[in-house]
Protein backbone atom coordinates (compact mmCIF):
# COMPACT_ATOMS: atom_id res chain seq x y z
CA UNK A 1 0.00 0.00 0.00
CA UNK A 2 2.83 2.36 0.88
CA UNK A 3 4.58 1.90 -2.52
CA UNK A 4 1.37 2.65 -4.39
CA UNK A 5 0.99 5.86 -2.41
CA UNK A 6 4.64 6.81 -3.10
CA UNK A 7 4.14 6.11 -6.82
CA UNK A 8 1.08 8.39 -6.91
CA UNK A 9 2.99 11.16 -5.12
CA UNK A 10 5.99 10.78 -7.46
CA UNK A 11 3.74 10.80 -10.52
CA UNK A 12 1.94 13.91 -9.23
CA UNK A 13 5.25 15.70 -8.73
CA UNK A 14 6.46 14.75 -12.23
CA UNK A 15 3.19 15.97 -13.80
CA UNK A 16 3.37 19.23 -11.83
CA UNK A 17 6.96 19.84 -12.95
CA UNK A 18 6.06 19.05 -16.57
CA UNK A 19 3.17 21.54 -16.42
CA UNK A 20 5.41 24.23 -14.93
CA UNK A 21 8.12 23.69 -17.57
CA UNK A 22 5.55 23.70 -20.38
CA UNK A 23 3.93 26.88 -19.07
CA UNK A 24 7.27 28.63 -18.68
CA UNK A 25 8.38 27.58 -22.18
CA UNK A 26 5.14 28.87 -23.70
CA UNK A 27 5.42 32.15 -21.79
CA UNK A 28 9.03 32.78 -22.86
CA UNK A 29 8.29 31.88 -26.48
CA UNK A 30 5.19 34.09 -26.62
CA UNK A 31 6.92 36.99 -24.87
CA UNK A 32 9.98 36.86 -27.14
CA UNK A 33 7.90 36.46 -30.27
CA UNK A 34 6.56 39.97 -29.71
CA UNK A 35 9.84 41.70 -28.83
CA UNK A 36 10.40 43.11 -32.33
CA UNK A 37 8.59 46.28 -31.27
CA UNK A 38 11.77 47.35 -29.45
CA UNK A 39 14.01 47.09 -32.52
CA UNK A 40 13.62 50.58 -34.12
CA UNK A 41 15.49 52.19 -31.23
CA UNK A 42 18.16 49.53 -31.68
CA UNK A 43 18.66 50.72 -35.25
CA UNK A 44 19.13 54.28 -34.00
CA UNK A 45 21.90 53.11 -31.68
CA UNK A 46 23.32 50.83 -34.34
CA UNK A 47 23.52 53.59 -36.93
CA UNK A 48 24.86 56.27 -34.61
CA UNK A 49 28.60 56.67 -35.08
CA UNK A 50 30.37 57.70 -31.93
CA UNK A 51 33.81 57.52 -30.42
CA UNK A 52 32.69 55.36 -27.50
CA UNK A 53 31.80 52.36 -29.61
CA UNK A 54 32.61 51.46 -33.15
CA UNK A 55 31.97 48.62 -35.50
CA UNK A 56 34.69 47.46 -37.86
CA UNK A 57 34.73 45.45 -41.02
CA UNK A 58 36.39 42.03 -41.06
CA UNK A 59 39.77 43.66 -41.79
CA UNK A 60 39.55 45.97 -38.79
CA UNK A 61 38.65 49.16 -40.66
CA UNK A 62 36.21 51.34 -38.77
CA UNK A 63 32.87 51.59 -40.50
CA UNK A 64 30.24 54.26 -40.14
CA UNK A 65 26.90 52.60 -40.22
CA UNK A 66 25.00 55.85 -40.59
CA UNK A 67 26.15 55.71 -44.23
CA UNK A 68 23.43 53.10 -44.73
CA UNK A 69 20.49 55.34 -43.89
CA UNK A 70 18.19 55.66 -46.88
CA UNK A 71 18.79 52.05 -47.89
CA UNK A 72 16.78 48.92 -47.33
CA UNK A 73 18.98 47.17 -44.81
CA UNK A 74 19.15 43.41 -44.22
CA UNK A 75 21.15 42.79 -41.03
CA UNK A 76 22.06 39.22 -40.15
CA UNK A 77 23.66 38.19 -36.84
CA UNK A 78 26.13 35.32 -37.06
CA UNK A 79 28.73 33.53 -34.95
CA UNK A 80 31.42 30.97 -35.67
CA UNK A 81 29.96 28.59 -33.07
CA UNK A 82 26.55 28.48 -34.79
CA UNK A 83 26.21 25.80 -37.50
CA UNK A 84 23.03 27.50 -38.75
CA UNK A 85 25.00 30.74 -39.21
CA UNK A 86 27.45 29.05 -41.56
CA UNK A 87 24.73 27.77 -43.84
CA UNK A 88 22.80 31.02 -43.72
CA UNK A 89 25.85 33.20 -44.49
CA UNK A 90 26.45 31.15 -47.62
CA UNK A 91 22.82 31.51 -48.72
CA UNK A 92 22.73 35.20 -47.84
CA UNK A 93 25.85 35.77 -49.92
CA UNK A 94 24.31 34.15 -52.98
CA UNK A 95 21.01 35.96 -52.42
CA UNK A 96 22.69 39.36 -52.05
CA UNK A 97 24.18 39.04 -55.53
CA UNK A 98 20.68 39.66 -56.91
CA UNK A 99 20.98 43.26 -55.67
CA UNK A 100 24.57 44.34 -56.44
CA UNK A 101 23.86 47.95 -57.46
CA UNK A 102 20.63 48.70 -55.66
CA UNK A 103 19.52 50.51 -52.54
CA UNK A 104 19.43 47.16 -50.71
CA UNK A 105 22.40 46.66 -48.40
CA UNK A 106 23.36 43.44 -46.63
CA UNK A 107 25.29 43.41 -43.35
CA UNK A 108 26.40 40.30 -41.49
CA UNK A 109 27.30 41.22 -37.92
CA UNK A 110 29.49 38.81 -35.99
CA UNK A 111 28.48 38.10 -32.41
CA UNK A 112 31.58 38.88 -30.33
CA UNK A 113 34.03 36.41 -31.87
CA UNK A 114 37.66 37.47 -31.74
CA UNK A 115 38.71 39.01 -35.04
CA UNK A 116 41.12 36.17 -35.87
CA UNK A 117 38.46 33.53 -35.20
CA UNK A 118 35.87 35.37 -37.31
CA UNK A 119 38.36 35.69 -40.19
CA UNK A 120 39.29 32.01 -39.97
CA UNK A 121 35.62 31.05 -40.02
CA UNK A 122 34.82 33.31 -42.99
CA UNK A 123 37.71 31.91 -45.07
CA UNK A 124 35.68 28.70 -45.45
CA UNK A 125 33.09 30.56 -47.49
CA UNK A 126 33.09 32.67 -50.60
CA UNK A 127 31.07 35.56 -49.21
CA UNK A 128 30.70 38.16 -52.00
CA UNK A 129 31.42 41.82 -51.38
CA UNK A 130 27.67 42.47 -51.62
CA UNK A 131 27.59 41.42 -47.95
CA UNK A 132 29.53 43.65 -45.56
CA UNK A 133 31.04 41.55 -42.79
CA UNK A 134 30.96 43.49 -39.53
CA UNK A 135 32.64 42.75 -36.20
CA UNK A 136 30.79 43.59 -33.00
CA UNK A 137 33.26 42.70 -30.22
CA UNK A 138 30.81 43.41 -27.40
CA UNK A 139 27.77 41.80 -29.05
CA UNK A 140 26.04 45.15 -28.77
CA UNK A 141 23.76 44.88 -31.80
CA UNK A 142 22.41 41.44 -30.85
CA UNK A 143 21.58 42.73 -27.40
CA UNK A 144 19.95 45.86 -28.82
CA UNK A 145 17.57 43.76 -30.92
CA UNK A 146 16.78 41.51 -27.94
CA UNK A 147 18.19 38.55 -29.79
CA UNK A 148 17.54 35.08 -28.42
CA UNK A 149 17.94 32.74 -31.39
CA UNK A 150 20.63 32.05 -33.96
CA UNK A 151 20.80 33.27 -36.57
CA UNK A 152 18.61 36.37 -36.42
CA UNK A 153 17.91 38.81 -39.22
CA UNK A 154 16.29 42.23 -39.06
CA UNK A 155 15.08 43.98 -42.20
CA UNK A 156 14.78 47.77 -42.09
CA UNK A 157 13.10 50.06 -44.60
CA UNK A 158 14.69 53.24 -45.97
CA UNK A 159 13.41 55.19 -42.95
CA UNK A 160 15.06 52.82 -40.50
CA UNK A 161 11.82 51.19 -39.39
CA UNK A 162 11.68 47.46 -38.82
CA UNK A 163 9.89 45.63 -41.60
CA UNK A 164 10.53 42.14 -40.27
CA UNK A 165 12.54 40.52 -37.49
CA UNK A 166 13.29 36.90 -38.36
CA UNK A 167 14.29 34.72 -35.43
CA UNK A 168 15.96 31.63 -36.82
CA UNK A 169 16.79 30.84 -40.41
CA UNK A 170 15.74 33.21 -43.19
CA UNK A 171 12.92 32.30 -45.53
CA UNK A 172 14.52 33.68 -48.71
CA UNK A 173 11.22 33.65 -50.62
CA UNK A 174 9.74 35.91 -47.94
CA UNK A 175 12.88 38.07 -47.92
CA UNK A 176 12.69 38.57 -51.67
CA UNK A 177 9.00 39.47 -51.43
CA UNK A 178 9.71 42.05 -48.72
CA UNK A 179 12.58 43.60 -50.69
CA UNK A 180 10.52 43.79 -53.89
CA UNK A 181 7.65 45.48 -52.02
CA UNK A 182 10.05 48.01 -50.49
CA UNK A 183 11.76 48.73 -53.80
CA UNK A 184 8.36 49.22 -55.45
CA UNK A 185 7.27 51.58 -52.66
CA UNK A 186 10.55 53.47 -53.06
CA UNK A 187 9.92 54.08 -56.75
CA UNK A 188 6.33 55.33 -56.33
CA UNK A 189 6.32 59.12 -56.83
CA UNK A 190 4.84 61.16 -54.01
CA UNK A 191 2.10 63.64 -55.02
Amino acid sequence: MQTKKEAVITLSIVVAIALLVSGYTYFVHYKNKHKADDVPSALDDFLRSDDDYSYTDIDGNRIYLDNFTGSILVVNSWASWSPASAEELNKLGHFSEKYPESSVKFLAINRADRSALAKQFIKKFAIPNTVMLVLDPEDRYYNLINGYNMPETVIYNQDGQVIKHIRGEIDFVLLEQIIKEQLAAESVPLD
